[in-house]
Parts: C-alpha cells; structure tokens; sequence
C-alpha cells in the first residue's frame, strides 16, 4: 500500500511559478469592455431608435400677397361737382371719359329736382346689376363682413352712376347749350384700367418695398367717389397702366429654400375669393433680414384694382419622401461639391453619372439635387483642388462652393452606421429625404433618433 502511494507521488510533475501571467490581464480587460458595452445596450431604449417611413408635410401654403402695380393718381385741375362715367376696375381707352366736372353747380341743381328710379337706369347697366346681385348671393359668406360692405358700396355707386349719367344725357338732348357750358369732360392720358380706390400705397415698386410695406395697417383706405365736391389739385381717380403686376408675400427660410432649389421658376397660385389659378413667375428678395416671394403675373390686374392685399394660395408639390426626425439629421465632415451643370454627365441607357478629370479619367458621382444651372454631388473620390473638364474643354476647380455632407446613423444591424442623405425639404420637427440616393436609406430602416449623441459603430437596441 506504502509503495503505491510513492508511485503516484512520483508521477506529479511541478512546473516552476512565472507571476502574473498576461493572458489574466487581457481578459480582465475585455470583461471590462463587455460590461460597459452592455451597460449601454440596456441604456439605449426603442425611443432611441425611429423607423423610417414614407410621409409629407403639409404646409399652410395659403398669404396676404401685397399688390404691386403701375399706378397713376390723377388729380382734378379746377373746382367742380365730379360725375363719373366709367365704372369702377373698368378698362379705358384714352377716347374714353371718364369723368365731367360741373364747375358752377347747374347740373347738380337739375339732377337734384329731377325724379329717378331704377327704371330710368338704361337696360344693360340694370342687366349688369341683376347679374352682380344674382352672383353676390350665390357666393354669399356671412363671415365675410367686409366684403359685403365692399359689394354694397360698390353697388351703391353703380346705381347712382348708371342714373347721373342717364340723367346728363337727358339734359344734353333738352338742353345743349346749358350743360356744354358748365359741364367740363375729361379723357385719361393713356389706357388703362380705372379705380376710384385709392390707399397711399400707390408709390410702391418691387425695388422699393420693404418689411413695413407688408404691414395692413399702414394703409389708408379711401373711394374718392364719396367725394361730392372736388377742389383744384385734390384726388379724382387711379389709373392703372399696365396689365404686368406682382404679389409679394414674406416666406420662412425653408420655403425659401426650396423655391431656390427649383430649376423652373413657375409657379402657380389660387385667388382665394374665387378659386381661379395663374400661373405665375416668381423671384426672391432679401429685405431686412427676411426673405420675400415676389411673383410676376400679366393679367387679372383689373380683378384686384382696388385691393392692396390679395389672398393666395401657393400650389406646391406635395413634400413627399421618406420622412425623418430632424434630430436625427448630422453633419458630416466630408464635402458636397458644387459644380455647373456642364461638368455632369450621364451614362449612357443607365440612371448614373459622373465627372471627368483633366486626364479623361471618368470619376462617378451621387447627385444630391440640382439648383440654379449647379449640382450638388458627392463622391469619396472627390478632393477640394482636384480639376475636371467639361464637353467644351471649360475646366473647373472642386472645393469652389462646398457644403458639408449630411447623414443619418443607420442602425439596422444593432450598430451605428453613417448613411448620406439628400433632403427635399425640413421644418422645425421634419425632414423629407429621397428615397433614390445612392447608398442612402430606404424605407423602413432604422436609425438613430438622436445623431448628435450618437458615434459611428456604436451599439444600438432597437
């Protein structure tokens, strides 16, 4: 028994001790890593996380546009008691009168005695009438007080003309000589179209507007035909002589920024009282800090004569694209290139494109969007100073307008990945991104809600 037990003795061989050893070290570090790459695994929650879907954002596209028009105040050159001939937003020939002046008060005196009706109002001006009242009560709002105060005075005014100017004929064919001799006619100057409107914004042009010239209240106004008695020098009637006109309204930066990305400056606007469309051409100005849509139309400006503000709708597209949290929207320090128009080309039968260096070599690209005769491409192969070459031999430097590339983190397989995106459109809270870029995201990915916070491979939970 004694001697098995030696035997087995004999067979434990004892290794020398070497300390610590390195493999203990390495480890103890990696469980380290583990643990906190755990820790924050459970820290990151769904809410971290936002699935990318299809989507658009609406826009209250719907403005008070102020009217910018060619227009003449005309001033009476003597006393007198004006008649009017000419209707109110009426177009005007230059044989046209548009208004008498009876200097000594005979004719008031006649007209004053004399009986009238609305028969003695000839039949198309009472046809004209019925059609207005008949059109009046088929659109009638109760909530929109002022312009059936609007509708009533104008109506006013019709009747009386219509009856003055019958009764001034009368008095021609009874008696010449009387009302030749005290009544003073006037013919305009140029064609146009008459208003008897007027607000003391008549001055304005689309070079001198500014952000105060957007304010309502500024504005006074005033018919002149209230006016019984005219004094030498005092307001007849506005003339306005050219058919071409603008609407100006004050638009956020976004919006700014997406008309100035549209190649074709058109666009087409609904007048709100009557749902008619124009297609419009349009321009941005930057006045006092804010941005202004300013749009060019050339006709309906006898529609608006005797307004200063227009309510307008503008028809956009519909913002539609994969839509983001804004949040999620981070900037990346690589380059989007700028670069004219002639410098792109495409491949041949193929959705693709590319640039040329000096030396031919074809280099592809990523177009991000076009704007104002430039595109906005990217590519890893792209370098600021690096020169390319278009069709007609012209040469372009890169990096002479750049902005920096912006990206979302995909998360799609549990780890921060960067992803570039092309966005049509933003507000506060969204973005509207393509849904065709290359490399870029595609419906129901999964990034991360919050970019700035989040770093490239890092571990997400979603």
């Amino acid at each position: 028994m004694e001697r098995k037990e030696n035997i087995e003795e004999e067979k434990i061989v004892r290794f020398p001790s070497k300390g610590f050893r390195f493999e203990i070290i390495i480890l103890i570090v990696l469980m380290i890593f583990l643990c906190f790459q755990f820790i924050n695994y459970l820290r990151r929650s769904g809410d971290g996380v936002y699935e990318v879907r299809k989507g658009l954002i609406q826009q209250n596209n719907h403005y008070n546009a102020l009217a910018i028009r060619s227009e003449q105040i005309i001033k009476s050159d003597s006393d007198g008691y004006p008649f009017y001939y000419q209707k109110d937003k009426s177009q005007i020939g230059m044989d046209s009168v548009i208004y008498a002046l009876d200097t000594d008060g005979t004719i008031s005196q006649s007209i004053a005695k004399s009986n009238s009706d609305f028969k003695s109002i000839p039949a198309e001006d009472r046809k004209n009438i019925t059609d207005s009242l008949s059109s009046f009560v088929n659109s009638y709002d109760p909530y929109q007080f002022q312009k059936t105060y609007e509708f009533m005075s104008n109506l006013n005014e019709t009747v009386s003309e219509s009856i003055i100017v019958s009764k001034i004929q009368k008095l021609s064919e009874t008696d010449s000589g009387k009302t030749d001799k005290s009544l003073k006619k006037y013919y305009p100057q140029s064609t146009g179209v008459v208003s008897y409107i007027v607000d003391g914004g008549e001055g304005l042009t689309i070079d001198n507007f500014n952000s105060q010239s957007m304010n309502e209240g500024t504005y006074k106004r005033k018919d002149l035909r209230t006016t019984s008695k005219l004094e030498e020098g005092s307001d007849v009637y506005k003339l306005i002589t050219d058919t071409n006109w603008h609407l100006v309204i004050q638009i956020p930066d976004n919006l700014s920024k997406r008309l100035d990305a549209v190649t074709s400056k058109k666009i087409n606007v609904k007048f709100d009282d009557d749902q008619s469309e124009e297609s419009a051409d349009y321009s941005i100005s930057e006045r006092d800090g804010n941005k202004f849509l300013i749009l060019s139309l050339d006709h309906g400006v006898e529609r608006y004569a005797d307004e200063r503000f227009v309510s307008i709708e503008l028809l956009l597209d519909e913002n539609e694209g994969l839509k983001i949290p804004v949040s999620s929207i981070v900037t990346s320090d690589k380059y989007v290139y700028i670069v004219p128009d002639e410098y792109i080309y495409q491949e041949k039968y193929k959705d693709a494109y590319y640039i040329r260096r000096l030396d031919k070599k074809k280099i592809s690209i990523d177009i991000m969007k076009r704007s104002y005769g430039k595109t906005y491409i990217y590519s890893s192969a792209l370098k600021s100073d690096m020169q390319i070459i278009s069709d007609s031999g012209n040469t372009f430097i890169l990096g002479t307008e750049k902005e920096h590339l912006e990206g979302v983190y995909n998360v799609n397989k549990g780890y921060a990945v960067f992803k570039k995106i092309s966005v049509l459109y933003r507000n506060n809270d969204y973005a509207i991104v393509s849904d065709n870029t290359s490399d870029g995201l595609i419906l129901y990915d999964y990034i991360a809600l919050n970019g700035k916070s989040t770093h490239q491979n890092e571990i997400f939970n979603k």
